[in-house]
């Protein structure tokens, strides 16, 4: 298969679709980022890393747009989504995708606001652009909504506690939506 250059559209599949991309300033969700704009999407790199987001986004031109956003905050995920829809005119693509290690060490010495913190970053953050993202989906009659999760939200022993937890929640709050919203 060949690879693709900086830029290079394969096959225009998400030519004019919206998208918000939280972490989207670094790893995966940056990866993302260039890869939705080489295939026509325009992108919102909503991300705590203000700079790096705006760095990105200056890099990769009109169709790409930054928005500091703390997922772990429920009104700054709605207003990354309504950033989307003013800046763009709809959303096609909720990328729930932000995250963070968490606390690490035995469970025994682990920290109560720590822990907390975590699962509003990982988990509740995936509540928050899921709802918000729905009522702009379900009244256009489309989208998708796409959950980072991972081997630890399946397998315990992987990672930090913390992280194990709320990304087993992620596993189970996707399917859970998937039967209401299809």
């Amino acid at each position: 298969m060949e690879s693709l250059t900086e830029g290079e559209c394969v096959s225009g599949r998400l030519e004019n679709k919206v998208a918000v991309i939280t972490g989207g300033a670094s790893g995966i969700g940056e990866g993302t980022v260039r890869r939705f704009i080489a295939e026509g999407a325009k992108c919102v790199i909503a991300d705590i890393q203000n700079d790096l987001a705006e760095e990105l986004a200056g890099e990769l031109g009109e169709n790409a747009s930054a928005f500091c956003v703390d997922v772990a905050e429920e009104t700054q995920v709605e207003e990354a989504v309504k950033f989307a829809v003013s800046e763009f005119g709809s959303l096609d693509i909720m990328f729930n995708n932000a995250g963070i290690l968490g606390s690490v060490g035995p469970i025994s010495e682990i920290d109560g606001d720590g822990w907390l913190r975590s699962i509003d970053v990982l988990l509740s953050s995936v509540f928050y652009g899921i709802k918000h993202a729905a009522r702009v989906m379900i009244q256009q009659g489309s989208g998708s909504i796409i959950n980072t999760a991972s081997t630890a939200g399946v397998r315990a022993g992987l990672g930090p506690h913390v992280y194990t937890a709320a990304k087993h929640g992620v596993v189970g709050l996707s399917q859970s939506v998937a039967t209401e919203l299809g």
